[in-house]
């Protein structure tokens, strides 16, 4: 078997790869896709070629092993896509690209993140037996257009220069681990990228951050966040109301994304109110590369 790092002329059989195995729950990576075409993937890998690490792995001609890794350089974070394999002999196949991908991954990386569907035993027994630990559940809910044109109470704006200071502040409070600051979210803010803020007399008690594929045609909810003494009060069924009405309406999106966490009973319960529903559940294990 031969292992080597991607091309960009590898794409297109790399993507058709990892959707043969994402349509299989007991073999797929959340991280890596959920409803997207070969062509749809391969063009995001495309788009994020310079962020990614991709190996590879060959049995002569035929590519039979694929491990990626996206990471982030600033928070020194990764989050791996796979291990897929197509070989006899799956841990050694995983074995192999694993240590393939530590010896290229940057130095500044000291973290590895994966996020398999917690039906895919082979995958997630591989990374508990490369010292990954479970660091909990994570709910994928997915919602369509309604029938009817989504009417909300409470009309949230979105963020202007005058509240970021605010709003980094919450976010980065509410979510302290998360992979991505009130300041990274900033420096995203496009057509594409939107944060709506709840405001009560100019005080900001919620926010919520959506984005919008034109790829895969697809909204997702990011981030959703309340000030604690404020929650149970119904703000966020408004906001979520208001991303909603942007990305079915205004982007025209044909379904929407989110993911919770296990633990968040509540949050859930609100998410399944507006009309999401259970789509998959994924087990998220994590490794730190200087134990």
């Amino acid at each position: 078997m031969i292992l080597r790092q991607a091309e960009k002329k590898d794409l297109k059989k790399v993507a058709e790869l990892v959707v043969r195995h994402c349509k299989d729950e007991k073999t797929q990576c959340v991280q890596s896709c959920a409803d997207q075409s070969a062509e749809n993937l391969e063009k995001e890998f495309s788009e994020l070629y310079d962020e990614l690490i991709f190996i590879l792995a060959f049995e002569g001609k035929k590519l039979v092993g694929v491990l990626c890794c996206e990471f982030a350089l600033k928070n020194g974070r990764g989050w791996t896509k796979g291990p897929f394999a197509e070989t006899k002999n799956f841990d050694k196949t995983a074995t192999e690209l694993l240590a393939k991908l530590l010896e290229l991954l940057p130095q500044k990386i000291r973290t590895l993140n994966s996020f398999l569907n917690i039906r895919n035993e082979q995958g997630n027994n591989f990374y508990f037996s490369k010292g990954f630990e479970k660091t909990g559940l994570s709910h994928v809910y997915v919602v369509l257009p309604p029938k009817e044109i989504i009417v909300f109470s409470k009309l949230c704006p979105s963020l202007e220069k005058q509240n970021e200071n605010d709003f980094v502040k919450l976010h980065d409070s509410i979510f302290p681990q998360t992979h991505f600051s009130g300041e990274d979210i900033l420096t995203q803010l496009d057509e594409d990228h939107k944060v709506f803020l709840y405001l009560e007399k100019n005080e900001l008690l919620g926010y919520i951050f959506a984005t919008t594929e034109k790829i895969n045609q697809e909204g997702f909810i990011e981030f959703i966040g309340t000030k604690e003494n404020f929650r149970g009060k119904g703000i966020g069924k408004e906001l979520l109301l208001n991303a909603l009405k942007w990305i079915f309406e205004v982007k025209k999106m044909p379904q929407t994304s989110l993911g919770v966490n296990d633990k968040l009973a509540n949050a859930r319960s609100l998410y399944e109110k507006v009309g999401f529903r259970l789509k998959f559940t994924g087990l998220h294990t994590r490794k730190n590369l200087d134990a």
